[in-house]
Parts: C-alpha cells; sequence; structure tokens
C-alpha cells in the first residue's frame, strides 16, 4: 500500500481489509480490518469512551463474539504481532 496520510496527520503503512474476519450474529456486525500506522489511535466517536492496547496474554474483559473473530484472524496464519 505504501505511505498514505490519512485526515493530514497519520502515516499510514497498511491497511488490510480482513473479509474472512467479519462476524455477524443476531447481535452484532463486525467488519475487520488491520492498520499499521506511526500514530496512536483518535477516538471521535460516542460508541467508545477509550482505546486499550491489548497484548492478548493480559486477563482483558471481552464479549464472546471477540474471541471468536480473534480466532479467525490467528487461522489466517498472517499474525504479525
Amino acid at each position: 500500500m505504501g505511505k498514505k496520510r490519512v485526515r493530514g496527520t497519520a502515516i499510514v503503512y497498511r491497511g488490510d481489509r480482513l473479509y474472512h474476519c467479519d462476524y455477524e450474529s443476531a447481535n452484532n456486525y463486525h467488519k475487520v480490518s488491520l492498520i499499521e500506522t506511526d500514530d496512536d489511535p483518535a477516538i471521535r466517536s460516542a460508541e467508545l469512551c477509550e482505546f486499550t492496547w491489548w497484548d492478548q496474554s493480559q486477563d482483558l474483559p471481552r464479549f464472546r463474539h471477540v474471541d471468536a473473530i480473534l480466532a479467525l484472524r490467528h487461522d489466517d496464519g498472517a499474525d504479525r504481532s
């Protein structure tokens, strides 16, 4: 993808749409993307109040569907972390 400025501030080094990780249930519908950037996330939505960087080693409260999405992500063999 190369470097690209987003909203004039961050540099995005890579952006991949992970279609195989999309998740839909009766209560949830999530589209999944993996973004590599040199910037911190900016929360500009009433839907989210904070961002937590999670190394997936610490115990962090989460919904079951998040574990399902993460399992799909790890199953693709492209984990870059």
